[in-house]
């Protein structure tokens, strides 16, 4: 936002997939977080890959906004982004996740990646 106003064109575009089974009614929407993972104080964009993966996009604080490659953690997700929430638990200054695993059979669970 510049000038109270924002571009006609958007200063960085990322492509994402959600997907709809018309068989089942089931649905996909990944998760999509903007927080400071590695507490340099610029915002990150955390990325849900499919149903194990987390892509984080490092900001870099200037035009570009985020790196082009992302760190890549290998963890099974939640299938509602709802699910996933960002905060810093241990007051480290870098966000930590909380992600719900609720099946619809089985036991539910909470996982917990604490940065480092």
């Amino acid at each position: 936002m510049r000038d109270g106003l924002y571009s006609a064109k958007p200063d960085l575009k990322r492509e994402i997939k959600a997907t709809f089974d018309l068989r089942s009614g089931d649905f996909f929407f990944p998760s999509v977080l903007i927080a400071d993972a590695d507490g340099d104080g610029i915002d990150d964009l955390l990325v849900q890959e499919g149903e194990d993966q987390l892509n984080i996009f490092l900001g870099s604080g200037d035009a570009n906004l985020f790196s082009k490659s992302p760190t890549v953690i290998d963890v099974h997700m939640p299938s509602d982004p709802e699910l996933v929430v960002a905060a810093d638990l241990n007051r480290d200054g870098k966000v930590d996740l909380v992600m719900r695993h609720e099946p619809s059979t089985g036991p539910k669970k909470i996982v917990l990646l604490v940065s480092e």
